[in-house]
């Protein structure tokens, strides 16, 4: 192809291309399209509003928002008739209206918003004049003013206020139409005045001044005895100035109803009467005024104090003593001034500066001394009475007197004793004796009176073997006894040893068949040629036949001794115990059992269940249960004595099951007898009628008791302010009606049946607290544990309840708390009865433990525990006196800490507690209590007791407060130590 062909077709294709259109991409923005004109702002000053930057006149309005998503818009602005001007803000500052006018535009096609207006007017004229007032107090002021809307409208006009107590005007003003000054002197005339200031700064005219004066403080009196039958005082001006007028008034009437003498309007703070009347005590008050002629209420009554009398003192400890006396009718704004000093020093020292108390407890002093005290009454510390003659008493003693036992025999016992002060004489002390089983031994011989001898005591006349507790008493110098110390905790006359059996119960022996080994410890004698016999019967507590096989001598620890019996061994269940003698008195060991049993298929274990013998009759009427033979004549005889027919299982398996055959029930039936099957765990109490429905069981139907001990899991059962905490496997408890078909259980039966478990050591290690156990049953319908209304024996260690359904038991431990007992001084208290469902939460999990408590709560609980500890409802015999209705029973009323305490007493002694009181004790109980007259005559005895018994004690510093009403805590506490009484909870 040629270059002129080339250029052609070049040419040619140009052409081409100048006929093809050019294409430009552009948003286009229709007439339809609505802008939104902007917002508009307007800022003071031209920037935002501080008290403090009022410096120009004019106004800054800024433009912001309507189409920011928009290519190219524009925000303009006009005033008045103006032109538009681009832009987003302009300071306006011309006087008067302006109308200021603001849309968008777009950039493309001049599409517009609507214009919207805005009155912007600036006032540079003052606001108009306010009209103030002002409330007055005896040191501050607050005024108030008010005026006509004339600032422009923009935003609340700050306020400015002028008083001569500040010398100028308030900085930078208040956003609020009133202000107060405070820091004003009484009684004294003070200026003022306001005026507005609006944002660009325009200051309204002041407004007309308000001169006032503050009130006068309320005086008081200071007085002062000028002669026999003269007063004189001083008007205390408690901040007033010089000339407040003061009015005065006196009366021997102290409610000035009476008798009243005035003195007038007094210029002066000084004053004096006289010519009074000696048998009469006079009362003051005054009042002032200030120069407004407002006056002030009168002052509290003023009086000349007059000595304290009946001074008091009682030993509070081996370091204090409390220290009381009688107003005298002083008034109760009376200080008292008390003074101590060791008998025999030369200077006071002070209780303490004052107190408008009538008693003090002094520490801090020296056991068993004698001290002085004195007190004097005053109104002010410079006008007081004389001191009236001191009063002295002793500290108590404290207990110097440890003992350690040097010696003893058949009938006495030594002691060394100690002087625990050593670098102090020793009070008088006296020894008394406490025999282990809880009673008072007589004063020892020798020991019946006090003694301060630091030397061996030997005390005689003792029984032989005998444990006592040693206790000391020790006597201040005023006679007054301190409570006994236990100072040994067990110590013995001669006494023979406890013998330790070593062997377990109920080893089986087939007849004819082996020997029997006995062992046992007594290598804690005390003494020699000691004997041992074994002795051996067929009946507890060997009331039948036994044979003494007497061993000769002392014998050695573990010694081995063979009872083989030249006749033949009966089959029968055995007794035996050790006997020790020296030739004075002699000492039995604990019992223990051996069985002889006929050689038997059924006499191994051979698994952890153990399947008892069923009852079986044959012609020599013996009956055979759990491996145990019975005779008839064996059965009568405990129906007799006991109403009971025991059946004891040995071992230590996890399931037991136990038949007893219908003819057996039908003579238990006949007499009424209670079944108790006993292994060494659990005790069940199965009363014969339990098991009859009515008809009767009938001849064919045996029945089955079953006990199964069963593991499962520990898990605590949590919720709030409580938890449950399994502390033993489950106990699934069964009693069946056998026959050849079938095998029924019997679910409800006619009386309840009462199971006794034993604690074991391993379960007390674990737990927090003992009386916290309860019973819960297994609700198989609901799978939850329903509580079971239990008893813990504390000194035994064991738990029982009652139920007339079997089924799946279970110990667990309940502790329960509420929200507001943490660190309350009852919290133990109320935490163990809430344990036992005695108590409960108010709402909320709250206990309210310092609200009184209603009678109706408290008869509430107490019927709770009575149901608890005896199974009885609280009867109006044994609250004679206080009872229901005595108390003029209201349910909401509140009950006294005397009421509930002697009501403990009275329902405690109804159960046959003796609560002796010997001579002189009631006295020497209270003695400590400052408000023991407080109590009640009819009741004082009763309450003595509560106090002997510790079911109440002092709520303060030996402050009873029998006339107070109990607290919910209070209440509980009490009932608490009255349950342990029984030593059940």
């Amino acid at each position: 192809m040629n270059n002129k062909l080339i250029m052609g077709l070049t040419l040619v294709f140009l052409m081409i291309l100048c006929f093809i259109p050019v294409l430009v991409y552009s948003e286009e923005i229709s007439e339809n399209n609505i802008l939104e004109a902007p917002e508009i702002s307007l800022i003071s000053g031209g920037e935002p509003y501080l008290p403090d930057s009022w410096t120009r006149n004019e106004v800054l309005v800024t433009l912001s928002g309507g189409a920011d998503n928009l290519p190219g818009f524009t925000r303009q602005y006009k005033i008045n008739s103006g032109l538009w001007i681009s832009g987003d803000s302009i300071y306006i500052n011309k006087e008067g209206h302006n109308l200021f006018y603001y849309r968008i535009i777009d950039g493309i096609n001049n599409n517009t918003s609507e214009e919207r207006m805005v009155d912007i007017k600036l006032d540079i004229t003052p606001p108009n004049p306010f009209s103030i007032d002002a409330a007055m107090g005896t040191t501050q002021a607050t005024v108030s003013g008010s005026t006509t809307d004339d600032l422009s409208g923009l935003l609340p006009a700050p306020y400015k206020f002028y008083s001569n107590a500040i010398g100028g005007w308030t900085p930078n003003g208040v956003e609020s139409t009133s202000h107060t000054f405070t820091d004003l002197i009484p009684n004294t005339q003070y200026s003022f005045q306001m005026m507005a200031v609006d944002r660009v700064y325009n200051a309204s005219t002041k407004s007309n001044f308000l001169s006032k004066y503050t009130l006068a403080e309320e005086p008081s009196i200071n007085l002062i005895l000028a002669s026999d039958d003269a007063i004189s005082g001083t008007i205390v001006s408690n901040g007033n100035p010089s000339g407040t007028d003061y009015y005065l008034q006196y009366s021997s009437d102290k409610s000035f109803l009476t008798e009243v003498e005035t003195l007038g309007w007094l210029t002066s703070t000084d004053f004096s009467v006289a010519h009074l009347d000696l048998s009469k005590r006079y009362y003051f008050r005054v009042k002032a005024r200030n120069k407004s002629g407002v006056e002030t209420n009168w002052s509290n009554k003023a009086t000349i104090p007059v000595e304290p009398t009946e001074l008091q003192l009682s030993a509070d400890s081996e370091t204090a003593i409390i220290f009381s006396w009688s107003s005298n009718n002083n008034s109760e704004d009376t200080f008292y001034y008390p003074q101590y000093r060791k008998a025999g020093a030369t200077g006071w020292l002070n209780a303490v500066s004052n107190t408008m108390e009538t008693y003090i407890q002094v520490t801090g002093l020296d056991a068993n001394a004698n001290y002085e005290f004195r007190v004097k009454a005053g109104i002010g510390d410079s006008i007081t009475t004389d001191y009236p003659t001191a009063i002295s008493g002793y500290t108590l003693a404290y207990n110097p007197i440890s003992l350690e036992l040097a010696d003893k025999d058949n009938t006495s016992l030594t002691f060394k004793i100690n002087n625990n002060h050593e670098n102090e004489t020793a009070p008088e002390y006296k020894i008394t004796l406490l025999l282990r089983d809880g009673e008072w031994a007589h004063d020892i011989k020798g020991f019946s009176e006090f003694s301060s001898l630091i030397e061996n005591r030997n005390i005689s006349g003792l029984d032989l073997e005998t444990e006592y507790e040693v206790w000391v008493i020790t006597r201040n110098g005023d006679g007054v006894e301190n409570p006994a110390v236990k100072v040994l905790d067990s110590v013995y006359t001669n006494r023979l040893p406890e013998v330790s059996l070593s062997r377990e119960n109920s080893q089986q022996f087939v007849v004819g068949e082996g020997q029997i080994n006995i062992n046992w410890d007594s290598s804690d004698a005390d003494g020699d040629d000691l004997i041992h016999t074994i002795q051996v019967g067929t009946a507890s507590g060997l009331a039948d036949k036994f044979d003494s096989i007497p061993s000769g001598g002392e014998k050695e620890k573990n010694e081995t001794i063979d009872i083989k019996s030249s006749v033949d061994w009966p089959v029968g269940k055995y007794y035996w115990r050790v006997l020790v003698t020296d030739g004075l008195g002699e000492v039995l060991s604990e019992e223990r059992t051996f069985e002889i049993v006929k050689r038997s298929s059924n006499t191994g274990n051979s698994s952890s269940f153990q399947e008892q013998s069923s009852l079986k009759k044959d012609g020599s009427e013996i009956y055979i249960v759990a491996n145990n033979e019975y005779t008839l004549d064996q059965i009568l005889k405990n129906i007799d004595s006991t109403k009971e027919f025991w059946v004891e299982i040995d071992g230590n398996l996890e399931e037991y099951q136990v038949e007893l055959q219908a003819e057996l029930l039908e003579i238990l039936r006949e007499y009424d007898i209670t079944i108790i099957l006993e292994t060494n765990k659990i005790r069940l109490s199965l009363p014969i009628a339990a098991i009859f429905q009515t008809g009767g069981v009938g001849s064919t139907n045996n029945v089955v008791i079953s006990i199964i001990e069963e593991a499962v899991n520990n898990e605590n059962i949590e919720g709030p302010y409580y938890s449950l905490v399994p502390r033993a496997n489950l106990l699934i408890i069964g009693i069946q009606r056998k026959t050849e078909t079938e095998t029924q259980q019997k679910r409800e039966l006619k009386r309840d049946v009462i199971v006794q478990i034993n604690l074991n050591q391993n379960m007390l290690n674990s737990l927090d607290n003992l009386q916290k156990l309860n019973i819960y049953k297994l609700n198989r319908s609901s799978n939850t544990w329903e509580y079971v209304r239990n008893k813990i024996d504390v000194l035994n260690k064991s738990i029982s309840f009652s139920s007339s359904t079997m089924g799946t038991f279970r110990i667990m431990e309940h502790n329960k708390t509420f929200a507001d007992i943490k660190g309350h001084w009852s919290q133990a208290d109320v935490e163990l009865m809430a344990s036992k469902y005695f108590v409960k939460e108010v709402m909320d999990n709250q206990f309210n433990p310092n609200v009184n408590i209603s009678r109706a709560e408290f008869f509430s609980i107490l019927d709770h525990v009575m149901d608890y500890v005896m199974d009885i409802p609280i009867e109006a015999e044994f609250l004679s006196g206080i009872s229901k209705s005595n108390l003029g029973y209201r349910s909401n009323g509140s009950i006294t800490r005397e009421q509930v305490a002697v009501m403990l007493v009275r329902i405690l002694e109804s159960t046959g507690q003796a609560i002796d009181l010997k001579a002189n004790e009631p006295e020497k109980i209270l003695e400590i209590f400052i408000d023991k007259n407080n109590i009640s005559g009819w009741v004082r005895e009763d309450f003595v007791k509560a106090v002997k018994l510790g079911i109440i004690k002092g709520t303060d510093v030996n402050l009873l407060k029998p006339q107070a009403y109990a607290s919910r805590a209070q209440c509980v506490a009490m009932i608490r130590r009255f349950m342990d009484i029984f030593n059940i909870i």
